[in-house]
């Protein structure tokens, strides 16, 4: 919402540190975000729908709502934002969500290719059972797909509210329109979380709270 200090640092990983040349764009609710990323060398930005959230907002059922409704809309909008660019593949991250390996990422992209998968995700999967993710967990941030058939699908046609805010996180929404969608066949399911660690090297034991 306002990390613009993490999406500076975002931004310098991805143009100054990686090798390609990739298309960025950014979609923040905050309002005026525009003015406090004036100075980032982005390709596109768009201001997200005003949703009104604050920590001190009852959470049932207007808060929960509400902040699912504002990630939904900007993962919606970010992301039209890159297939329109003209994107072959499209990753979504938060702006605290770094890649730190360009050689990751781009194996990421030829192993979904491989495996002809329209969408690399991560996440607990579909056989995850949570009270706010009943058909399976799949992490907003580090999802990849292939923007020509997210667009003839029209993936992100789609209104947060659709979405059943007031019981699902954002990964149970994702999940939602991955199955409805996509189909379980075209997703590459690379990472069940077992491989995360703390900063120490230390597993993480799952499926509690993962690793940030």
């Amino acid at each position: 919402y306002d990390k613009f200090e993490e999406v500076e640092v975002l931004v310098d990983i991805i143009r100054n540190n990686w090798k390609k040349d990739y298309y960025i764009t950014l979609c923040s609710n905050f309002p005026d975000a525009k003015k406090n990323i004036s100075g980032l060398d982005i390709d596109d930005f768009i201001q997200g729908a005003d949703i009104k959230f604050t920590p001190s907002m009852p959470w049932k059922p207007k808060g929960r709502t509400n902040l699912v409704c504002r990630v939904l809309d900007t993962i919606k909008k970010s992301c039209s934002s890159a297939i329109e660019g003209g994107c072959e593949h499209v990753m979504h991250l938060h702006s605290d969500a770094w890649p730190l390996d360009e050689e990751t990422f781009t194996q990421l992209v030829e192993d979904t290719e491989t495996k002809n998968k329209k969408v690399a995700v991560r996440g607990f999967g579909f056989a995850y059972y949570g009270h706010d993710a009943p058909l399976g967990s799949i992490d907003d941030m580090f999802f990849l797909f292939n923007a020509a058939y997210f667009k003839d699908i029209s993936f992100f046609d789609y209104n947060p509210l659709d979405l059943l805010p007031h019981k699902h996180s954002p990964h149970g929404a994702l999940v939602l329109l991955l199955l409805g969608k996509v189909g379980i066949r075209n997703i590459h399911l690379y990472s069940d979380y077992s491989n995360l660690e703390y900063w120490d090297g230390k597993k993480k034991t799952l499926p509690f709270e993962r690793a940030k």
